[in-house]
């Protein structure tokens, strides 16, 4: 009999981790709340990323 592991068990994990600390953080009882508080901070994070890498170039 083989043993799966789910490989995306880590990345869940973390995810759980980082919406746990965001609720915290921002005082909010509900995750949602906290999953698009933080989906708005890793957007801006993103934008700008590529707005110094677009004025570098």
């Amino acid at each position: 009999m083989s043993h799966h592991t789910d490989p995306f068990a880590p990345s869940v994990h973390t995810a759980h981790e980082w919406l746990a600390a965001v609720a915290e953080g921002i005082d909010a009882e509900d995750r949602f709340v906290a999953h698009r508080a933080l989906r708005a901070w890793l957007h801006t994070v993103r934008d700008r990323h590529r707005s110094r890498r677009s004025n570098a170039a």
